[in-house]
């Protein structure tokens, strides 16, 4: 008698390879969802950094104070004035005083975050300047506000 012989995968076998490669594919995505929240959060911080070097390099040519507007005061300290973070939203810049400021940006991970957090209105803190985004934007809290939850503070 001849011996009958079958090749291949037993049911179980298949089951628990699609099950592994499933698994496998999930952490991946995840992994890659969160790299890319981070890099962006990496970009606002190297952006308000750079701000902050500029702001105080002006404060010196202004005799001690800070300027009322940075966008339009950095332009000669910076090549390239950073307004808004990679997925357009505004960065926000709060004079307090003459010689202190907030510097703030909405980041995605909460590892990232740092100081108290500050909400200020879309419209009534932008007013003509407005986020490309918009103010109907995803970002916004309940209140229509949107949160800033990494603050820098004047040294």
């Amino acid at each position: 008698m001849g011996k009958c012989t079958k090749s291949g995968f037993t049911l179980v076998e298949l089951l628990v390879s699609i099950t592994i490669i499933m698994v496998l594919t999930v952490t991946a995505v995840v992994n890659y969802g969160n790299a890319q929240k981070n890099a962006r959060d990496a970009k606002r911080k190297a952006d308000l950094e750079k701000i902050r070097v500029a702001l105080e390099l002006c404060k010196q040519d202004l005799g001690g104070t800070y300027p009322v507007n940075y966008k339009n005061s950095l332009v000669d300290y910076l090549d390239t004035v950073p307004t808004a973070d990679p997925l357009i939203l505004p960065y926000l810049y709060s004079l307090d005083s003459a010689t202190k400021y907030r510097l703030g940006a909405h980041v995605e991970l909460d590892r990232n975050k740092a100081g108290t957090p500050l909400s200020v209105n879309c419209h009534a803190s932008f007013g003509e300047d407005v986020p490309p985004g918009g103010c109907n934007s995803k970002y916004l809290n309940e209140r229509g506000e949107i949160e800033f939850n990494y603050i820098i503070h004047s040294p």
